[in-house]
């Protein structure tokens, strides 16, 4: 998948995000008080340039640098916000977290598969597989990309479609707050002035849930029963942000989709 494939609408959040991820860390405490305990995510991207400490001090020795848009494994992190990081002299060493993101990885071992239905609606069956990992043009990080395979009865017609998603690697903000992105575009409604249909989906590592965001096409939208869903993990978020954007498809869209096969 190239950068010329589906529309990739990444909030535009990602620069207001940007900067508030630059604040300096916290007034430094003695090293020995400096607890490690496991950090929220196991790999981080640095967002700019910054030192490597060999200890959790802006005092102590530097022991290399991290150069914007290099991805790192998390060893831990310590209260006051130092991420022990696999990278540097000695290959333990430590940076503020403020200057790194939390990364996912979206990649699959299986494909995802599930059932949803609506009431005089349509019914569906849906895969998700996994095609790879695609870098997001003029940024610093990648999405997870997949195809979302579709087979739907609608008012006694049967009707099979493809879809593509993609999930963010990286927060959207850019920030330490763990929301990721989650698009599932239908390509085939839509125009080429408008693009794709697009429903966008927030997956909130944090808090373990994913939340309906928004449409990109009012006309094919329908208030939606459901808009945040749990997710435990990707997969759960994956599968989740399919059935939320399932529930928020109305019947313009299932008529234009009956009306191509």
């Amino acid at each position: 998948m190239t950068a010329a494939g589906p529309a990739r609408c990444i909030l535009a959040m990602i620069v207001l995000g940007l900067f508030s991820t630059l604040a300096g860390p916290a007034p430094a405490r003695a090293a020995d008080k400096a607890a490690i305990r496991p950090a929220p995510s196991d790999r981080y991207l640095a967002v700019k340039d910054v030192n490597l400490r060999s200890k959790p001090t802006t005092r102590s020795a530097k022991a290399g640098k991290l150069k914007k848009g290099q991805k790192v494994e998390a060893l831990g992190i310590t209260k006051d916000g130092w991420l022990k990081v696999k990278e540097g002299k000695g290959g333990n060493n430590f940076v503020y977290n403020s200057y790194l993101v939390p990364l996912i990885d979206g990649s699959l071992k299986d494909d995802l598969a599930g059932k949803v239905s609506r009431t005089k609606g349509a019914s569906c069956a849906y895969t998700i597989h996994f095609i790879g990992n695609s870098a997001v043009p003029d940024e610093i990080f990648d999405t997870s990309d997949y195809d979302v395979g579709w087979r739907c009865r609608y008012h006694g017609k049967d009707i099979s479609f493809a879809a593509f998603m993609f999930i963010t690697e990286a927060p959207y903000t850019m920030s330490t707050n763990r929301i990721y992105q989650i698009n599932l575009d239908v390509r085939e409604v839509g125009n080429s002035v408008e693009g794709a249909f697009s429903t966008i989906v927030l997956y909130n590592a944090k808090k373990k849930r994913v939340v309906l965001d928004t449409v990109t096409l009012a006309e094919y939208a329908q208030p939606s029963p459901t808009r945040e869903r749990p997710a435990a993990n990707v997969s759960e978020a994956l599968t989740g942000a399919t059935e939320l954007a399932f529930g928020a498809w109305n019947a313009r869209l299932w008529a234009a989709l009956a009306a191509g096969h």
